[in-house]
């Protein structure tokens, strides 16, 4: 639906802010698209990664930990079962909040073999590369979204991080400056 869509995409801009206000700002506009679209998994899984964002920044209270961003991203796959970006946000619960690893890689590999280009799936592995230490393999990927997408501040900063916890300094300065 072309109006779910737009408000899709003014929800996804102000989640960019990264603040509580504008999360919340966000969540209702994704609300009023699902409301328009209950089947919108791209718009779900949009609320799960938001929720997700808030609890791992601290900002929102963590007394249902992150089921409600569990729910989101599941409902996503209700709508649609193959939805790569809505199993790399399991993935990311997983690892983040019960630190279940072999959970995770499970969710990021079928992520990958459903959509072995999506950015944001790859981002999210080069973080769980990152945690396990495998950081030669996080680099090789984190080199290969910035090549895809060279402006992507996400993606240059990640590997900036990468560069820096294998003890490549030049490198992680360049890609911090560039970010």
């Amino acid at each position: 639906d072309p109006e779910a869509f737009l408000l899709y995409l003014q929800a996804r801009q102000l989640s960019r802010d990264a603040t509580a206000s504008a999360y919340e700002r966000s969540n209702a506009l994704l609300q009023q698209a699902l409301a328009i679209d209950p089947q919108y998994a791209t718009a779900w899984n949009a609320l799960a990664v938001n929720t997700f964002k808030q609890f791992s920044r601290g900002l929102r209270v963590y007394e249902d930990g992150y089921a409600p961003a569990r729910e989101a991203a599941q409902k996503a796959l209700d709508a649609d079962p193959d939805f790569a970006p809505a199993l790399a946000t399991l993935g990311l619960i997983a690892m983040e909040e019960t630190n279940d690893f072999p959970a995770a890689a499970a969710y990021f590999e079928r992520a990958l073999l459903l959509a072995p280009h999506d950015l944001e799936t790859i981002r999210h592995v080069v973080i769980f590369l990152q945690g396990l230490g495998r950081l030669d393999d996080a680099i090789a990927l984190g080199e290969h979204a910035v090549s895809r997408d060279p402006v992507n501040a996400s993606h240059v900063a990640n590997l900036g991080n990468s560069y820096r916890w294998s003890g490549r300094s030049d490198e992680a300065v360049n890609a911090y400056q560039r970010a």
